[in-house]
């Protein structure tokens, strides 16, 4: 999943419902994900300028050893999936 645009606003991910979906060992770049996220994982992955937009995280997990490169903007997230990511990015 890797886009090779300089602008990751057009590589958007829209409207979609991701469920139960994992992301194993990826490297994910320039992109921007909107929509709905649940019960999924991202673990061991790699990410560089990504974004998630107006997504709904729900019972979505990021076990890898950086979430730096990740832009969380007006997101809602379950309480466990904001406890999560509190602690592991100090939000």
């Amino acid at each position: 999943m890797v886009a090779k645009s300089g602008d990751p606003e057009k590589n958007k991910i829209a409207d979609a419902v991701w469920n139960r979906t994992s992301f194993n060992a990826m490297y994910i770049a320039d992109i921007v994900f909107m929509g709905t996220q649940e019960d999924c994982s991202f673990e061991n992955c790699s990410f560089t300028r990504v974004t998630f937009r107006n997504a709904t995280l729900n019972n979505t997990f990021f076990k890898n050893k950086s979430l730096k490169r990740i832009r969380f903007i007006d997101c809602q997230a379950d309480r466990m999936t904001y406890e999560f990511l509190k602690t592991v990015r100090q939000i």
